[in-house]
């Protein structure tokens, strides 16, 4: 089954043409995926007790781990990532 994206635009998207509508549908599709991402974000600072930054900054004592072991530095990658990603999404949403 092939679908007319064009009309499916159409019949879901908000507005008064098919630009305004998938203007719509975008702007719907980045809320969604920021709010995994905060909460994937929020995850990160609940265990470390802390934002990224402070993260960055902190030692030993202060993460409760080896910020060099690989469960600091996975965790790091990704957190870091999360927050670019983040980042990244809210400047494209402004421009909708």
């Amino acid at each position: 089954m092939v679908l007319d994206v064009t009309e499916i635009i159409q019949k879901v998207g908000v507005g008064e043409d098919v630009e305004e509508k998938t203007r719509y549908i975008l702007r719907e599709a980045i809320y969604h995926e920021l709010e995994h991402i905060d909460a994937k974000i929020r995850e990160f600072e609940t265990k470390y007790g802390m934002s990224l930054q402070r993260f960055e900054e902190a030692d030993e004592k202060q993460i409760g781990l080896d910020p060099l072991s690989y469960e600091a530095e996975r965790d790091y990658f990704e957190w870091e990532g999360l927050v670019s990603r983040k980042n990244y999404l809210l400047k494209y949403l402004k421009g909708l």
